[in-house]
């Protein structure tokens, strides 16, 4: 059995109130006009603030036991889970649910932890929430849309894992992270500043010294160009490398 790790800081548990339509769109999308006010100030949560790097996720969860979990309002968080001296990670965001300490058992052959990419808060849907929540259906739908968004990524990023070329693995990581994380720019796709190479890849499932020596490829091609401020501009044109193409 693999050996734990350490457990990493706690959250801060804050005396700020949120409210957790805002933080589901699906929800918004399904609530009438006439009762989205009522929804909203039913369905409040306390807030906890994770600070970056590992997180204490399974100690915090006693503040969600007889809840839904946690749902991310902002920030970036990562699920890691390792085996045999491999590690990959899930990068999650807002409006994902988490319910860290329930994904994997004492017997399993893996270990996970969680590392908070920036600071990050979470709504913290307790007892209190789902005895609220019970009065409004709609809610159901909406945590498995949240669920089912989830899951749709973590089927995306299989699939690119699963391609040889590490510099398609980025490019294709890239893209689809850009479509949650990044903003469009005249110049360009610029990534968000927790990109970094460690962060990539546990995504990708790659050790660092080859992302690393991938990311001084695809900037000499033109592909990306790192800013001023550390974070990077993605400008692929769409073509993949050329030794892909040939192979092809």
């Amino acid at each position: 059995m693999v050996q734990p790790r350490t457990a990493g800081r706690k959250g801060i548990l804050l005396d700020e109130v949120v409210e957790v339509v805002d933080a589901l769109p699906e929800l918004l999308d399904t609530l009438a006009a006439d009762r989205l006010e009522v929804v909203r100030r039913g369905l409040r949560a306390r807030a906890l603030k994770v600070r970056r790097g590992r997180w204490d996720g399974p100690g915090d969860a006693a503040y969600v036991e007889g809840g839904v979990g946690f749902l991310v309002l902002e920030g970036a968080i990562m699920r890691c889970v390792s085996a045999a001296h491999r590690t990959a990670g899930e990068l999650l965001g807002p409006g994902d649910l988490l319910r860290p300490g329930q994904d994997l058992t004492h017997e399993s052959p893996f270990d996970s932890y969680w590392r908070a990419a920036v600071e990050t808060r979470l709504a913290v849907l307790d007892g209190r929430f789902a005895r609220a929540a019970a009065g409004v259906p709609e809610i159901t739908g909406a945590l498995v849309g949240a669920v089912t968004r989830r899951a749709g990524t973590l089927g995306r990023q299989l699939v690119v894992v699963q391609s040889q070329s590490v510099e398609v693995r980025i490019l294709a990581t890239l893209r689809y992270l850009a479509e949650r994380w990044a903003v469009m720019t005249p110049e360009g796709i610029v990534l968000p500043e927790f990109l970094s190479h460690g962060t990539l890849a546990l995504l990708l499932g790659a050790r660092r010294p080859s992302v690393t020596s991938a990311m001084v490829r695809l900037t000499a091609r033109g592909a990306l160009r790192r800013r001023a401020d550390g974070r990077w501009l993605l400008l692929d044109d769409g073509r993949e490398p050329a030794e892909q193409r040939g192979a092809a």
